[in-house]
């Protein structure tokens, strides 16, 4: 056994010099394997950042050439608003009032519902895209550096379109009449043409009548919200009523069909002035939400200016005041004046009768 032992030792010390020379090419390849994938590694890691890179700058433009093309629509839009609000619903206006003294008066206020839901469809789209692109953005926050962010200046612009579109489509349909008589029956009927493409009518709005005089016109109109005591100049019967959706014409509207002016009360008379050439108007004002509570509006209009008798013989004269405002009105006039005189051209070219 001894000799067996001895003769085995040179094989054991064979194996230990290979075990030994096998760990060091081990260590070898390994050092080699990683120096490889530590290059290949750092190659790659060059190679995807230079991509994120590129892909993070393209991202950018897209997000600068989007918000032009945001910004030149909301433009094209505003010029739209403004030929149909402006142009079209104005001259509607006017020819309504002229009416008032006899004139034909062929309405088109279907026609301009149309394009106002139109109107309103587009800048709710584009609405809804530009707070989509702001909830991107601040989940990916990548800001082009020395760059203003549009995207707060165009919501707020797309928004103030919508609200501008919104308060200028609540009309009166139906004028009550511009002599009115205390404790007399009168009807009347006011429209929000945007209401149904709006779905304003999913919680139809309750609409307030009250009447004002022709100072407090002037400041509504100058600070161009409601004033919070809700002053007014007499009380109207019958006065409060909610707009209903007709499914068949997609109107939303609301008739008054039996209000009635119960009192008035009358600025100090100066001089030679009358009764009959103070003039009131009917301040009808709602408020409703959109976008499921998003937003919130408050919305009135005025009518026609309306002069207040007593008594029967009274109602020449008013008719007198009347007359001479709807023919020589101005469309943004200071509520309610008029020239006092006129020139022969000017009355031969105005719809007086």
């Amino acid at each position: 056994h001894i000799q067996q032992l001895s003769s085995q030792q040179p094989t054991n010390a064979q194996t230990t010099a290979t075990v030994q020379k096998l760990t060091r090419q081990k260590e070898m390849l390994e050092q080699v394997l990683n120096q490889k994938v530590q290059y290949s590694f750092n190659h790659n890691r060059e190679n995807i950042l230079t991509r994120l890179t590129r892909q993070v700058a393209a991202l950018m433009q897209l997000r600068l050439a989007l918000g032009d093309k945001f910004k030149e629509t909301i433009q094209l839009l505003n010029q739209l608003q403004s030929n149909i609000l402006d142009d079209e619903l104005i001259r509607w206006k006017r020819e309504q009032q002229l009416a008032g003294n006899g004139a034909n008066f062929n309405s088109n206020l279907d026609t301009i519902q149309e394009w106002c839901e139109s109107l309103a469809e587009l800048i709710w789209l584009n609405r809804q895209q530009i707070k989509e692109v702001d909830r991107l953005r601040q989940k990916l926050s990548l800001d082009p550096p020395g760059v203003a962010d549009l995207l707060p200046q165009l919501l707020a612009d797309v928004t103030q379109l919508l609200s501008s579109l919104v308060t200028s489509t609540f009309i009166i349909e139906k004028q009550p009449p511009q002599v009115m008589k205390t404790n007399t029956r009168f009807t009347a009927t006011v429209r929000l043409l945007v209401g149904g493409k709006l779905n304003v009518h999913m919680t139809p709005p309750q609409v307030k009548v009250t009447i004002i005089s022709e100072s407090q016109a002037n400041v509504l109109l100058k600070n161009d919200k409601l004033a919070k005591n809700g002053e007014c100049s007499g009380e109207i019967l019958n006065n409060t009523g909610t707009m209903e959706y007709q499914q068949a014409t997609r109107q939303l509207s609301v008739s008054f069909r039996n209000m009635q002016l119960k009192k008035i009360k009358r600025a100090e008379k100066k001089g030679t002035e009358s009764v009959m050439d103070e003039k009131f108007s009917l301040l009808f004002q709602s408020q409703f939400s959109v976008g499921g509570g998003e937003l919130m509006f408050q919305v009135w209009t005025l009518s026609l200016p309306v002069v207040v008798i007593v008594h029967g013989n009274q109602e020449p004269h008013a008719w007198a005041t009347v007359t001479w405002d709807n023919a020589f009105s101005d469309a943004g006039r200071i509520p309610f004046s008029v020239p006092d005189k006129v020139s022969k051209k000017n009355r031969d070219t105005r719809k007086l009768f």
